[in-house]
């Protein structure tokens, strides 16, 4: 029925065009299918419009012939879908040959599957079966229990793949319920999320975006470490890029038409937040997120990456927290607490501060005091859980520059000096700091 090879993939001619027009042919059968509806419109016309009148054996000879018609068209319309679905399966069976093609050849082979996902009915347990078949093949090609991180950020033919296929399984995730008949989306995406899993996918994407954090860093350092005047003009191809959609978007590829895998890590790293977060969307059961999760994603959140990747990293965080009170305190913690460990490295030498190390310091003061006096509660909770913030900043405004030490007193009166709306709850807290300090000094 539909036969191709290795080579075939491999030279990026897969034989689809028959798929293609029973495709094209089912669109215009439903386009005709309505088509009765204006016949009988045409008729009633005519009937409301003259003083023509029919004998009941030519009405009864009309509802005959619109009754096999309806039949036709039933007969028409299940044959069609049992071929759709037996070409699906025999793709479902060409998968594991992805492996030997790059990415740019894989797309329009699973653009065809995407196109016959949308068939497939809950209620039929061939389509079951094949969606679970196909959801199988495709994770059988990630490797979820042993994933490849040895350089992570250099990208090779079965890494490009290995990202579409990541971006089918989103795409069937994220279909919307209008694209397809109903009940299709619902049962497509809760089925493949539940697969993705018990496969372990959410283990399988804290690896990834563990082994991605030091790219982030290093290209957040190489940014603010240079600066360019402009940049390079691209060539302009001749021809027009193909559609990639929906697994990219136009205007990406028009503006990566020479290689769209060019921002792999980036791709990469937004294939890791999006698929915990759908997993976990369309999932019935409450997933239990390791605490991994919440300090990598907070130390993605103090990198500089592209405004979509932060949205996507803000979104998983605010996501997993539940709320956004829960969210703002777990993020504002963790950046207090990596902010006071630098201040702290850069003032152990116990010498005079360097011009450079001098504005470190300030730097990473001043995003405390951002913290300090926008959300003071969370400033207050972290002074508390640990006690010695308070000794080492008055220690530290003791023995600094002016500028520093003005900044260390601002974040002190921050957590000891009452806010005036909360005054008389603060006054208790001001009492419990000023024991303490007491206490410390003698």
């Amino acid at each position: 029925m539909l036969m191709f090879d290795k080579q075939a993939l491999a030279s990026g001619q897969v034989p689809v065009g028959s798929s293609g027009q029973s495709q094209e042919a089912g669109h215009y059968s439903d386009t005709t299918a309505s088509a009765g509806g204006s016949d009988d419109e045409g008729s009633t016309a005519a009937t409301d419009g003259s003083t023509l009148r029919t004998s009941p054996a030519d009405q009864a000879q009309e509802t005959d012939g619109l009754e096999a018609e309806g039949d036709v068209e039933m007969e028409g319309a299940t044959t069609l879908h049992s071929l759709r679905l037996a070409i699906l399966e025999k793709f479902v069976q060409h998968v594991p040959n992805l492996q030997n093609v790059s990415g740019v050849i894989a797309i329009p082979f699973m653009q065809v599957i995407l196109m016959l996902t949308s068939d497939l009915d809950g209620e039929e347990e061939r389509g079951k079966v094949c969606l679970e078949n196909l959801i199988g093949a495709v994770l059988s090609l990630l490797k979820l229990n042993v994933p490849d991180t040895n350089d992570i950020c250099t990208r090779n033919l079965h890494r490009e793949v290995s990202l579409v296929i990541m971006r089918l399984l989103s795409v069937l995730m994220s279909r919307p319920k209008s694209s397809s008949k109903s009940g299709n989306a619902s049962f497509v995406s809760q089925t493949t999320a539940n697969m993705l899993l018990q496969s372990g996918v959410i283990d399988y994407c804290l690896v990834l975006l563990k082994e991605l954090i030091p790219y982030w860093k290093n290209t957040s350092q190489e940014e603010t470490g240079t600066s360019t005047s402009g940049t390079l003009l691209k060539p302009h191809l001749p021809s027009t890029p193909p559609d990639m959609s929906p697994f990219f978007l136009r205007q990406y590829v028009k503006g990566h038409a020479t290689d769209v895998f060019e921002a792999y890590p980036q791709l990469l790293t937004e294939m890791a937040l999006r698929l915990p977060y759908q997993v976990q969307k369309h999932t019935p059961t409450h997933i239990s997120f390791p605490q991994a999760w919440f300090y990598y994603l907070c130390e993605y959140m103090m990198t500089q990456q592209t405004p979509f990747v932060r949205r996507q990293v803000r979104k998983l965080l605010l996501f997993i927290c539940g709320n956004k009170e829960k969210y703002r305190q777990r993020r504002d913690l963790h950046a207090l607490e990596s902010h006071m460990k630098s201040v702290k490295q850069c003032l152990e030498s116990r010498e005079p501060l360097s011009y450079d190390s001098l504005v470190e310091v300030t730097e990473h003061l001043k995003a405390c005091v951002e913290v300090g006096t926008g959300r003071t509660g969370n400033w207050r909770r972290f002074c508390l859980d640990d006690p010695s913030v308070l000794t080492f900043l008055v220690e530290t405004s003791c023995s600094v520059e002016e500028a520093v030490a003005a900044i260390a007193l601002q974040l002190l009166q921050c957590a000891l000096c009452p806010t005036r709306p909360q005054q008389a709850v603060a006054s208790t807290q001001q009492q419990v700091f000023s024991y303490y300090f007491i206490t410390k000094t003698n």
